[in-house]
């Protein structure tokens, strides 16, 4: 999602953001590295929250840490561990 050599920020994800983008996969994989920022927004309702997950996923050489929604824990959004920058808003 992010190349590198470049900063990015992407930010305010939300649950609908990310269902939007994947269907029915409900999986978002965001690669970058230490220049670049995430930034998920949980919703408004108790349930609509975003929880970092104690195991991280491996694909090749990256290592995601695992976000879930706890409205939808079938959503994952997989961050690369290079991306130094995260935040959960309210």
């Amino acid at each position: 999602l992010m190349p590198t050599g470049q900063d990015h920020s992407l930010n305010h994800l939300t649950l609908q953001d990310v269902i939007d983008m994947t269907g029915s996969g409900k999986k978002l994989t965001i690669l970058g590295d230490s220049g670049d920022s995430v930034g998920l927004k949980n919703g408004v309702t108790i349930d609509d929250k975003w929880v970092k997950q104690l195991a991280t996923e491996t694909d090749g050489t990256h290592v995601f840490d695992v976000y879930t929604n706890a409205h939808d824990t079938a959503v994952k959004i997989l961050v690369d561990q290079q991306i130094t920058q995260r935040h959960i808003d309210s």
